[in-house]
């Protein structure tokens, strides 16, 4: 994670909250304020959203991460994403979450980097005494999300069924 790190999360950085936010939200205008990262990023909040499954095609790239999102304030939704020329970078992190259920999301940002757009996510530990960073990352050429509204916070199944075709 380039903006939301480990450090910044359990306080142990230096970095000032605020600056970090602006400093995040000035590097989301390179996608441009039309784009779906734009439109998702200054919306919907990921944190404490609960990984549910991957769809993932290697032939094609496209990649299918589905999340339940939101709290009781606001209701829950399943999310989607559908990531086009995707590649998953700390591929055991996604796979160990999506088996150890329920696992949340810290934080999650989108940079762009070299030509090529990421989407990284801090993964929250399931106890603080001795947690280490937990990130993957996707890289993508295009991104789409949707959502629908769910009534309870609850995972579509209790074990992993991600497909990995």
């Amino acid at each position: 994670m380039k903006y939301f790190t480990f450090e910044l999360a359990t306080g142990d950085s230096d970095l000032d909250w605020d600056e970090v936010i602006q400093s995040y939200n000035r590097s989301l205008e390179s996608f441009g304020q039309a784009s779906s990262v734009w439109q998702f990023a200054t919306s919907i909040s990921l944190n404490d959203a609960y990984i549910d499954r991957v769809i993932y095609n290697p032939d094609s790239k496209e990649l299918k991460l589905l999340l339940l999102t939101g709290d009781l304030q606001v209701g829950y939704w399943r999310t989607e994403f559908v990531y086009s020329g995707a590649r998953i970078l700390n591929l055991p992190v996604l796979q160990l979450a999506l088996t150890q259920r329920p696992t949340e999301i810290w934080y999650d940002e989108f940079t762009q980097e070299n030509d090529r757009s990421s989407h990284s996510f801090l993964l929250a530990p399931k106890e603080m005494r001795g947690a280490v960073a937990q990130e993957f990352r996707i890289e993508f050429d295009q991104f789409d999300y949707s959502q629908k509204p769910q009534k309870l916070r609850r995972l579509a199944t209790p074990h992993d069924v991600s497909e990995w075709t």
